[in-house]
C-alpha cells in the first residue's frame, strides 16, 4: 500500500492510460507524417481515403484524451474500434503474432472505458467517478449528468 494522496491502484491507471496515450499519439503523427501514403493504403483496403484523416486525427486526439484522463470512455471505444478494424481488414490473415499488440490495445482500450481514467486524471477533479459505487450511477469517467452532483466519487440524484 502506498502513502500519500494517491493510491497504487491510480498510479496503476496512471500507467496503464500513458502506455495506450503514446502508442496511439506516436501512430497517428506518423499516419498524418505521411498522409499519402497512409490514404493509399487505406485504399489497398477498399477504404475511402477522408476515413484514413479520421483514423490519423482520431488517433492523436484520442491518445491525448487518454493521456489527460479527459472523455476515456469514449476515446477508449474511439480506440477499440480502430484495433477491431485492423485486426479484421489489415492484420488478420497474417496471423496472431502480427496482430497481437492491436489484440492487447484493443482489450486495454475497452477496459479504460469501463474503468475510467483514475483519480490521477483531468476528469479527476470535477467530480467524476472512476471506479464502481454500490449506490448511485457511476459515472465511468465522464462528469455527472444534469441535476446530478457528485456525492462519495459518484453522482447522484
Amino acid at each position: 500500500m502506498m502513502s500519500g494522496k494517491y493510491s497504487c491502484k491510480d498510479w496503476g491507471m496512471l500507467l496503464i492510460r500513458l502506455a495506450v496515450a503514446f502508442v496511439f499519439i506516436q501512430h497517428g503523427v506518423q499516419k498524418l507524417g505521411n498522409m499519402p501514403m497512409t490514404v493509399g493504403f487505406f485504399g489497398t483496403l477498399g477504404m475511402p481515403a477522408a476515413l484514413a484523416w479520421v483514423v490519423a486525427i482520431g488517433e492523436v486526439l484520442a491518445g491525448v484524451l487518454v493521456l489527460l484522463g479527459a472523455w476515456t470512455k469514449w476515446a477508449g471505444y474511439f480506440v477499440a474500434i480502430v484495433m477491431l478494424v485492423a485486426i479484421l481488414t489489415a492484420k488478420r490473415k497474417m496471423g496472431f503474432t502480427a496482430w497481437d499488440l492491436e489484440l492487447s490495445m484493443l482489450f486495454v482500450a475497452l477496459g479504460l472505458s469501463c474503468t475510467g481514467p483514475g483519480a490521477i486524471a483531468l476528469h479527476a477533479g470535477c467530480g467524476c467517478c472512476a471506479g464502481s459505487c454500490a449506490k448511485g450511477k457511476n459515472c465511468q469517467g465522464a462528469c455527472c449528468g444534469k441535476g446530478e452532483k457528485p456525492q462519495g466519487g459518484c453522482c447522484r440524484n
